[in-house]
């Protein structure tokens, strides 16, 4: 009898201990292979994640609290070789695209979904409709049955946050979702013409609704404005600088005719000579340009630094409304107030405050007075608190003369545009029962005028937020305004793909996850796998020995059983592949399912790579053969 035969009759023979060693290696296998395509799939998805929800986008411009002129889209396609012309309408990103992208809910039978609005000139979207993405649509459906079919002629109402241009979260502009648009839906938009697009780096899918940006900008009131632009060119910082300037920020700069009547030569002349009047669409002016525009370089030292002091000839302004101005007793409720560096060409000292007329009668103030103001600041998540303040009188003014001078006030949404006290519109929790009568006329006749006017150095830094910390400026040295960039208006140029993939593949390595998971499941398998060939080994001791006696040597014993066990091993890594493959399956299902709270994404596919697959059989193959060998070579030792 051959050694072949020798070897299937021994198999068949022993053939229930060869079924608990094949059983072992398919676990072993199963687990070593199972863990490695978990891992490459979970990669493989991700990146996959970041190509769906970039699409063709290699470079994000972002304007993170303001607006940008959308007339930057023409020369920034000048400037970087391309000129497109036309909209278009296939579905297909243009190379260079306006977007005005907001956050919103999707009103459906009383439930609220929270969405990403996306005002697009792309996908030919009419004014009235809109059209979602498939997740979004899936999430419908769980409210409201619709058929991807039968889509069109249903009806959503989006609300939409009523900011306009003033930043959303500054302490003057209320956060409720008050302007609604009802919408028809057209379609579903797939994920390969950029349903699912994302600016998050982030791998759960969004719920995004595209409609008609004019549509959109005309409902926010912002008209010609975007605060995203993508492209799928890449484009840097330089590139967009280059046809960047501030207006494009919404950086306003008139000839500064402040305050005087313009009929007096003598006021005219003196005003012009301080230059310029700085302003901005969003109310206020962001630090950095505000730090910029009020310094001066008094020259090189030999660190290389540049020293700066304030300008003396500029001013800043910063309007503020006050719970209260008071004095013994007397008190004026919810007046509008402005910080100023210099009045009347002078400067205002720490402890300083000019009242006018009009609020020195009410509150029989005098020269020397000390007046308290109370007012609102925001902390960390708009948590308001009451902060108050002692100030001396130093000058008592005409109301006309600050009502003439048009950079003391700011024009806050809600609050500067209603006719009555009682109409205003805001987050400030303000007791309307507090405004008299008198309060009313005022405003009537006066709007928000100050009321009074504080020094900036020791009021601004208390009411400064994150959106800025002056609303207007005066400067004479106009030479400053080369020396904005984009980045000091929160400007930010992204490359977002490199990014992306290299977090997908620099996360939590999944491979080496669960086979540290499964450790225990291989070991239980190595031990299922001794238990029958010790077993096995002991039955046959007699026919080791008679083959020992006929001289045999232990190493050609040892080749013998391994020769013989080598077949069942294959057949069984194999099968483990195959189950293994499940297994994936299996896991992955699970984690897009029971365990997506730990991912934080919607589910993952399966991508078997091929040598990951080989790979893993070859290590289950050689750790159950090197395990059959130390258990044959200790067997014939002893």
């Amino acid at each position: 009898m051959n050694t072949s035969r020798l070897i299937v009759r021994n198999i068949s023979l022993y053939k229930p201990f060869y079924r608990l060693i094949a059983i072992a290696v398919v676990v072993a296998v199963a687990v070593i292979t199972g863990s490695l395509v978990v891992g490459d799939s979970v990669r493989s998805t991700l990146i996959n994640r970041v190509n769906e929800r970039l699409g063709k986008t290699e470079t994000i411009i972002f304007s993170r609290y303001s607006y940008l002129d959308d007339k930057i889209l023409e020369s920034l396609n000048v400037e970087t070789g391309r000129v497109e012309t036309g909209r278009v309408e296939t579905g297909h990103a243009p190379s260079l695209q306006g977007v005005l992208l907001l956050n919103g809910f999707v009103s459906v039978s009383g439930k609220l979904i929270p969405v990403m609005v996306w005002g697009t000139d792309n996908y030919g979207i009419k004014k009235g409709q809109a059209k979602i993405n498939k997740a979004l649509f899936n999430e419908i459906n769980t409210v409201e049955t619709w058929h991807a079919a039968s889509l069109q002629g249903n009806h959503i109402v989006l609300r939409l946050p009523a900011a306009g241009m003033v930043p959303l979260g500054s302490m003057y502009v209320t956060d409720t979702y008050t302007t609604s648009l009802r919408l028809e839906l057209d379609s579903v938009i797939p994920v390969e013409q950029g349903g699912n697009i994302n600016l998050k780096n982030e791998q759960t899918i969004p719920f995004n609704i595209f409609l008609n940006r004019e549509e959109l900008a005309e409902a926010m009131d912002v008209t010609g404005k975007i605060n995203v632009i993508l492209s799928d060119r890449i484009i840097s910082m330089e590139d967009f600088a280059s046809v960047w300037n501030y207006e494009i920020s919404g950086l306003k700069v008139d000839t500064c005719h402040c305050g005087l009547d313009p009929q007096s030569p003598d006021n005219w002349g003196s005003r012009v000579k301080r230059g310029m009047t700085v302003t901005s669409n969003r109310i206020f002016i962001q630090d950095k340009v505000v730090e910029t525009l009020h310094t001066v370089e008094t020259g090189r030292v030999e660190t290389g630094r540049a020293p700066s002091l304030h300008d003396s000839a500029s001013n800043r302004f910063y309007s503020y409304l006050a719970n209260s101005i008071a004095k013994e007793g007397n008190s004026i409720p919810y007046s509008f107030i402005t910080a100023v560096d210099l009045f009347d060409g002078k400067s205002l000292n720490p402890d300083e405050i000019v009242l006018s007329d009009y609020a020195a009668r009410r509150l029989n103030a005098r020269l020397n007075d000390t007046i308290s103001i109370s007012f609102f600041v925001s902390k960390q998540l708009k948590t308001l608190v009451t902060d108050s303040i002692f100030l001396r009188v130093g000058k008592i003014v005409p109301l006309n003369d600050l009502q003439s001078d048009k950079t003391l006030v700011a024009e806050f949404p809600g609050l500067s545009n209603v006719e009555r006290c009682t109409d205003w519109n805001s987050d400030l929790p303000i007791n309307m029962k507090l405004i008299t009568d008198e309060d009313e006329d005022f405003w009537t006749k006066y709007k928000n005028t100050p009321k009074a006017i504080v020094p900036y150095s020791t009021l601004a830094p208390r009411w400064k937020n994150a959106f800025g910390s002056a609303t207007a400026l005066q400067i004479e040295n106009t030479d400053r305004l080369n020396d904005l960039s984009p980045e000091m208006f929160d400007i930010q140029v992204i490359h977002p793909r490199e990014a992306g993939i290299i977090a997908a593949k620099s996360g939590v390595d999944f491979s080496s996850l669960f086979l540290s998971l499964g450790i225990f499941i291989i070991i239980s398998a190595a031990m299922l796998m001794m238990v029958p060939l010790s077993e096995m080994l002991f039955r046959r001791r007699y026919e080791i020995n008679l083959l020992k006696s006929t001289g045999f040597s232990n190493k050609r014993i040892r080749r013998l059983l391994l020769r013989e066990s080598t077949p069942v091993v294959f057949v069984a890594a194999i099968s483990g592949v195959v189950a293994g493959l499940i297994y994936t399956y299996i896991v992955l299902f699970l984690l897009g399912t029971v365990w997506s709270g730990a991912t934080h994404t919607d589910g993952f596919r399966v991508y078997p790579d091929l040598l990951t697959i080989v790979i893993g059989l070859i290590i289950g193959v050689i750790l159950s053969l090197l395990l059959l060998y130390i258990r044959i070579f200790r067997a014939l030792k002893s």
